[in-house]
């Protein structure tokens, strides 16, 4: 038995179109795949939160999964004072070693009153963030540049104590007195 085969012009071409369609899905499965993952990962994000006339380093964990061994260095590092302890923000343990940070929550810590805290003598500040993902699978390293002139423009009215609150309601009394008998 002798088979010929005939392969015509239209068989070439629907094979290379079959191929191409197997390349493009493969392609498109692969790309897809890592979005995914990156959807699915951790993000840490750092920045500063005033109120109050209080500044404070927020860490937030803005992905949907945990972060483990979370170490930020800033240039130049933040000094700043607590009663009568000098301390560098580099070091804190918020800061230096963060073991854990759950997906969608973030942590602060209280570095001092007003902008005041953060370096004069330098236009922005550096944040060098590094972390893991859950079981060490995956290293970041991620870097955020921050504006220190945005920071100092921002105006915070003082906290108000019971004193200043007695004498508005103080005030207020006074001037309803007044229209009753004015």
């Amino acid at each position: 038995m002798n088979f010929i085969w005939q392969i015509t012009l239209s068989d070439i071409f629907m094979i290379a179109l079959t191929l191409a369609y197997v390349v493009t899905t493969i392609c498109i499965l692969k790309s897809s795949t890592r979005q995914f993952a990156e959807t699915m990962r951790p993000k840490i994000y750092v920045d500063f939160r005033f109120k109050d006339g209080m500044m404070y380093v927020v860490v937030k964990n803005m992905g949907e999964r945990a972060a483990h061994n979370i170490n930020i260095e800033f240039s130049p590092d933040i000094k700043y004072r607590i009663g009568s302890e000098d301390r560098s923000l580099n070091t804190t343990p918020l800061i230096n070693n963060l073991s854990f940070l759950g997906p969608k929550n973030d942590i602060d810590s209280f570095i001092g009153a007003a902008w005041e805290v953060l370096p004069k003598q330098q236009d922005s500040l550096k944040a060098i963030i590094k972390y893991e993902s859950e079981y060490g699978k995956k290293k970041y390293k991620e870097e955020h540049l921050f504006s220190l002139e945005a920071y100092s423009k921002r105006v915070y009215s003082p906290a108000k104590d019971i004193g200043d609150i007695v004498e508005g309601l103080n005030k207020v009394e006074k001037a309803i007195k007044q229209g009753k008998n004015g």
